[in-house]
């Protein structure tokens, strides 16, 4: 079992038997172990039963509260870097403007690619209506994309065989064409 360096550790904000280290991005439990968890894309760490996100923790550290109206970007839009150096404080809209310029728009070309025409059945009165996509369909029927989607793939394993209008309370089946 390796041993943690405890070299640039020192005791945490939020509670002093926790230590955490900056410049690596980092906090150990009082047992000296390495903590925190990864969801939707960022790092998370719980202390004293409550959930902090680990950049916020990081930057706090060493700058305090974070000042109201302003947020904790990570320079190099890896949310899994937490170290200082990465971390900035912006306006929203600074942080907005930057994951904008920054993002892929590569699925889009898929998602075009891939785009499905749905055929909507109405059980009661047989009407069929197509549709150019799935979010279509669901915009005009007021019915859940993920609905649509189980019914028109037909597994057997769903239950799902229809899905209800929020508009006229029918039921509709759906095929993919």
């Amino acid at each position: 079992m390796f041993e943690i360096d405890l070299t640039d550790y020192e005791p945490l904000y939020l509670n002093n038997k926790y230590k955490i280290n900056t410049t690596k991005g980092t906090i150990i439990n009082p047992q000296n172990k390495l903590i925190g968890y990864i969801n939707y894309g960022y790092k998370y760490v719980t202390i004293n039963k409550s959930c902090f996100c680990f950049h916020r923790v990081i930057w706090q550290q060493k700058n305090g509260e974070i000042p109201e109206g302003y947020v904790i970007d990570h320079i190099d839009d890896n949310p899994l870097n937490n170290t200082l150096e990465n971390l900035q404080s912006v306006t929203p809209s600074e942080n907005n403007k930057k994951s904008v310029k920054n993002r892929n728009y590569d699925f889009l070309k898929n998602c075009m690619k891939n785009k499905k025409r749905i055929q909507a059945t109405n059980i009661t009165t047989n009407e069929i209506t197509s549709y150019n996509s799935m979010y279509e369909t669901s915009k005009a029927l007021k019915i859940n994309s993920g609905i649509i989607k189980m019914v028109a793939d037909n597994k057997p394993d769903f239950r799902i065989k229809h899905g209800i209008s929020k508009i006229n309370n029918e039921k509709y089946s759906f095929i993919y064409l």
